[in-house]
């Protein structure tokens, strides 16, 4: 009743109770945002701090319940980037796990063009 009465509030609409209707609440996982250490690890990308970068995600993966794809396509990233953490197999297995899992994901189409790409210069090279 009380996310009713906040989204009446703003769109001036009349709240009633249906008995019909239940709100759920998510505890811990309710309107969470992502990580901070998300965050932390695009900078640290950025900065090409790779090896603390790959840590921190490691972080954000224990906590995430949300944004699995979005971090998956940044550990992708990290790995094939040239530093002393480059791997580019790992980093092909980050891309095919977003291809496989997550079909909705707003990175499908980049991991798919990133693990053909890796898999045809660095794998499957003739």
């Amino acid at each position: 009743k009380k996310t009713a009465q906040i989204v009446s509030e703003v769109n001036n609409i009349e709240v009633f109770d249906e008995q019909a209707l239940t709100e759920w609440c998510f505890g811990k996982f309710e309107g969470i945002p992502h990580p901070k250490e998300f965050h932390e690890a695009k900078k640290q990308f950025a900065n090409k701090e790779h090896s603390n970068a790959l840590y921190t995600l490691e972080k954000f993966f224990e906590k995430a319940v949300s944004k699995i794809d979005e971090g998956l396509f940044l550990q992708g990233q990290i790995l094939e980037s040239k530093s002393d953490v480059q791997n580019i197999k790992g980093a092909i297995d980050s891309y095919e796990l977003i291809v496989k899992s997550y079909p909705a994901s707003a990175y499908w189409t980049q991991a798919n063009k990133r693990t053909i790409f890796l898999k045809r210069f660095y794998i499957n090279i003739r």
